[in-house]
């Protein structure tokens, strides 16, 4: 981020959660059906809020609040080739470039390198706020959507990861949302499977995980014909890491088939 010395980087550990209010919400648990109106929608969105701030706020997180618009240079290149693409960007009458916030975490890093000297560190926060995305509307995707994160900047702990994953299931418990699931990413984690089925080169490592983090919107075959176009693998070893994200392994299970590979 700028503001950050050559070698030096923060360390930003955080849970989020995305809203998109508006007339066309499918009824669930928390909301009547059939889709209510718009005024219904903020009727109960209000009072979510300020449980879910107070929820955060029981867990020792502070508001903060960011612009809507950001330089470019802090934005562009922190999402990827088509995060790049979905940035709202354009001059402004100084002839600045600036685009539309894309998320809450790449603002909360701007904050803290701009402001080192001044936070307090571990800095905890949580921001409730909308962000935009340059994408063609339709079910499931929004040009604009609220965006509900608490993040830890500063340390580099699992015990942050334990406080964030612990505050998350409170803000739901808070929301009367039972028998919520976490599902943990962690790419140390993703990296070791990788290498345990033959893939070590480390971008290619980034070009399969890339791709699998796809399967919830393509096909396996077309995540398949990806990670065969972005590596050099053999068509064997593509198709056993991606029979490791579509098993649904438990932890027992992966940590077996992990020390069968290396020999552990």
């Amino acid at each position: 981020a700028p503001g950050l010395a050559d070698g030096q980087r923060w360390v930003v550990i955080g849970v989020g959660l995305n809203v998109q209010p508006g007339a066309a919400v499918p009824g669930s648990a928390w909301l009547p059906s059939p889709a209510p109106s718009l005024g219904e929608v903020w009727g109960w969105l209000v009072p979510a809020l300020l449980q879910a701030i107070q929820a955060f706020e029981r867990h020792g997180f502070a508001p903060l609040q960011t612009p809507a618009l950001e330089y470019l240079e802090v934005l562009a290149g922190k999402y990827g080739d088509e995060g790049d693409k979905l940035l709202y960007r354009f001059q402004d009458r100084g002839e600045r470039h600036v685009a539309l916030r894309y998320d809450l975490t790449v603002p909360l890093a701007r904050v803290v390198a701009q402001h080192r000297g001044v936070l307090q560190m571990p800095f905890r926060r949580y921001q409730i706020a909308p962000v935009w995305r340059a994408d063609r509307p339709q079910r499931g995707r929004f040009r604009e959507f609220y965006q509900c994160d608490a993040d830890i900047a500063g340390v580099d702990s699992a015990m942050a990861d334990a406080e964030v994953l612990t505050t998350g299931l409170g803000v739901l418990r808070a929301l009367g949302v039972e028998g919520a699931r976490l599902h943990l990413n962690h790419r140390d984690v993703l990296f070791g499977l990788l290498e345990a089925e033959g893939v070590t080169d480390r971008a290619m490592q980034i070009a399969c995980i890339r791709a699998i983090d796809k399967l919830d919107k393509e096909s396996p075959t077309k995540v398949r014909a990806e990670m065969l176009a972005h590596t050099s693998h053999a068509e064997a070893t593509i198709d056993a890491v991606l029979d490791i994200f579509l098993a649904g392994h438990d932890v027992r299970a992966l940590r077996a088939r992990v020390g069968e590979r290396v020999g552990a």
